[in-house]
């Protein structure tokens, strides 16, 4: 083999691990933004729900006002990074959902708390979006399966976040259902310690700059447009899925050692098919992609109703939480996939 091949070769494989640990840095933005601000509610709705007496509906309030924080941030996000820097402004979303977990333990307030998840909300998916706009401009666009894979590392971020959550909280929350603040504290401090590497990744990332990311123009709306409404409605289910399925755990007599094991599962399966499914899903250049994805995980409420009253069979619940998370994780970068720049006009981010 030549030498100046065998050279090219070198380098190619230094700037993918180089790229691969821009990417993770990155990932502890998703970590934050969905695994520890968003998933990780789901443990701590049923010590709350118990220690401040709240019916399902306010409980799920707070869920609603998180949900309606973040389409906010999805709207204003491309805004601020033309305004700020891309990075700039996920470094301010990244701190500020970081800050808006440690104030939530801080008050009982259901009208305070409803604040602070909305916006936590908005917070999260700026943090979000930005994030995945700088894994993707990590990779020149004519390597789409490349660019497929980082986003699969960066989305991964989201199951380091739920396995973290998963093995921090049930500790805590043993000394009874009144330490729920305690944990919010935690996740905070989970979240802060992500935030150097989020920093240090950041500042490797050149492009895109705030002026480089234009609005989508009204033939791209429409050209996304089924993709995103297929995503919407198909997340009105995982979301409320992740809600309360701990609490029904509970209701139906699970037991800690019990919940502990499902939530890893979700956490374990969720990180290997996000590797799984990366570089796959970045040689689609359609809607086959999130078709793909999105028709997976329809299997997991089915399991849920077909088998309730049998929930103290463990391997029956992770068959659930494998077929809801086969797919979930991926969802929120497929936008960014179906999104990515194509040559000629000017680029755009979703």
């Amino acid at each position: 083999m030549p030498i100046s091949t065998m050279k090219k070769t070198t380098d190619e494989r230094g700037d993918l691990w180089r790229d691969i640990f821009t990417a993770l840095g990155l990932s502890t933005g998703a970590a934050v933004a969905l695994g520890l601000s968003r998933f990780a509610y789901g443990l701590l709705l049923p010590p709350m729900q118990a220690d401040l007496q709240w019916t399902y509906v306010e409980a799920g309030a707070l869920n609603t006002a998180n949900g309606a924080g973040y389409i906010f941030g999805a709207l204003v996000a491309a805004w601020l990074a033309r305004r700020w820097g891309t990075a700039r402004a996920f470094l301010a979303g990244f701190s500020v959902s970081v800050l808006v977990l440690l104030l939530t333990a801080m008050t009982a307030s259901l009208s305070a708390l409803i604040l602070l998840r909305t916006v936590g909300g908005v917070s999260t998916a700026i943090t979000f979006i930005l994030g995945a706009g700088l894994v993707s401009a990590i990779c020149p666009l004519e390597n789409p399966r490349r660019r497929g894979a980082l986003v699969g590392v960066y989305v991964a971020g989201v199951s380091i976040g739920v396995i973290l959550a998963g093995a921090a909280l049930p500790i805590i929350l043993q000394g009874g259902v009144q330490r729920w603040p305690e944990g919010w504290i935690v996740l905070g401090l989970l979240g802060a310690a992500g935030l150097p590497a989020a920093w240090l990744a950041a500042r490797r990332v050149h492009q895109p700059a705030g002026g480089t990311m234009a609005l989508l123009s009204t033939r791209e709306c429409r050209r996304i447009a089924p993709t995103l409404i297929g995503y919407g409605v198909f997340g009105a289910g995982y979301v409320g899925y992740m809600t309360f399925i701990m609490a029904l755990l509970r209701e139906q007599g699970g037991s800690s050692e019990q919940m502990i094991w499902f939530w890893f599962t979700l956490g374990l399966v969720s990180a290997v098919t996000n590797l799984l499914w990366g570089r796959g899903l970045g040689a689609f250049s359609d809607g086959r992609g999130p078709a793909l994805v999105s028709q997976r995980p329809c299997w997991a409420p089915c399991r849920c109703f077909s088998i309730r009253g049998r929930w103290r069979c463990c391997c029956r619940r992770s068959c659930s939480v494998a077929a809801l998370w086969r797919a979930p994780p991926r969802l929120p970068s497929l936008p960014s996939v179906s999104c990515r720049p194509r040559p000629g006009p000017p680029p755009f981010h979703c």
